[in-house]
């Protein structure tokens, strides 16, 4: 597994740098084990918390938006 998980929680991350590194954490480490989750039920702990690391789970916070405003649209995008 990469060692990607900057440690930046309160910075404010564009969308395409989102959209990029959560693209880089599921091809790199998600998706090798979709097998594995499915079929014995393993919950991807350090993955997700990776993703969270990066932004992935607080799109929908106006917080996380320089503009201070909610951006579903990233929310939407980040989770798909």
């Amino acid at each position: 597994m990469s060692n990607f998980a900057p440690s930046v929680p309160d910075a404010l991350i564009s969308v395409e740098a989102l959209l990029a590194s959560t693209r880089e954490i599921v091809d790199q480490e998600l998706k090798p084990l979709t097998v594995k989750i499915d079929l014995e039920g393993y919950y991807p702990e350090e993955v997700l918390r990776k993703l969270g690391a990066v932004g992935v789970f607080r799109q929908h916070l106006p917080a996380a938006s320089a503009a201070g405003e909610h951006d579903m649209g990233a929310a939407v995008q980040a989770m798909a």
